[in-house]
């Protein structure tokens, strides 16, 4: 049982960094990428879903801070065709980002929307009726795209904790992978670490400074990933003309 674990983890599709993950990521996991003011993460977690379109899995984007066009830019700049995907309902756009709060100022152009990010309740019944045509034997990816939007907007504040725990156990029990990205700037470090002890796996994204050329550079690196199968080295991360590099540092 355990081998077989280890045969469906879910890869990035990026050698050095599935390698680093020893494997991938195990289904079933919630992980948080991790970044800082001057990271860009939605190309990371966009070659994951990409990764999972190729394989014959499902997606879907839950998305509190671009439109969809933001998103459709980077599956074309990863080699993949977004009407396609989108017609066929293999990835699912859900938009929390247009009106997140009612305000009836403009209206969502997508069939899922979200009308209350700050409402969990409302968030998870909008990504089930999203995914209601995936038959249960089919392997879904989920991200979301930003946790951090979703904490800093709630008006109750261990909603966003129950919000993340039930992730933690929907996906235990579904065999999904979901992807979360949350901004480290944006959050008190102990409440940080609650998400980092709750869920997983953590990947970080961080600007590094070259003295020697005074340029910066994104660093990557595992902070923790279960089992215990991870790398921890730090590595250069780099996203140019639809590729995205990483290089041990």
């Amino acid at each position: 049982m355990e081998e077989e674990k280890k045969l469906t983890k879910a890869k990035f599709g990026i050698p050095t960094l599935d390698l680093a993950l020893g494997g991938g990521i195990p289904r079933g996991s919630v992980i948080l990428i991790e970044d800082k003011v001057g990271v860009e993460p939605a190309p990371l977690v966009m070659k994951f879903l990409t990764e999972a379109l190729r394989k014959g899995e499902y997606g879907y984007i839950l998305s509190t801070e671009h439109p969809f066009v933001f998103y459709s830019g980077l599956l074309k700049a990863l080699g993949v065709n977004p009407e396609i995907v989108t017609e066929t309902r293999r990835l699912i756009y859900i938009d929390a980002f247009t009106d997140p709060f009612s305000w009836g100022e403009f209206r969502p152009e997508t069939k899922y929307f979200v009308r209350n990010i700050s409402d969990t309740r409302e968030v998870n019944q909008v990504v089930r009726s999203a995914l209601l045509h995936v038959n249960p034997q089919i392997q879904i990816r989920g991200v979301v795209d930003s946790f951090s939007t979703m904490v800093v907007t709630s008006d109750i504040e261990k909603a966003p904790l129950a919000y993340l725990q039930h992730q933690i156990a929907a996906q235990k029990k579904t065999d999904r992978v979901l992807v979360m990205i949350v901004h480290a700037d944006a959050h008190q470090k102990h409440y940080l670490r609650a998400f980092e002890h709750m869920v997983d796996g953590v990947i970080s994204l961080t600007k590094t400074e070259l003295e020697e050329w005074h340029t910066f550079r994104t660093t990557l690196r595992i902070q923790k990933m279960p089992e215990g199968e991870y790398s921890r080295d730090e590595f250069w991360y780099e996203f140019t003309e639809g590729k995205i590099l990483i290089t041990k540092r």
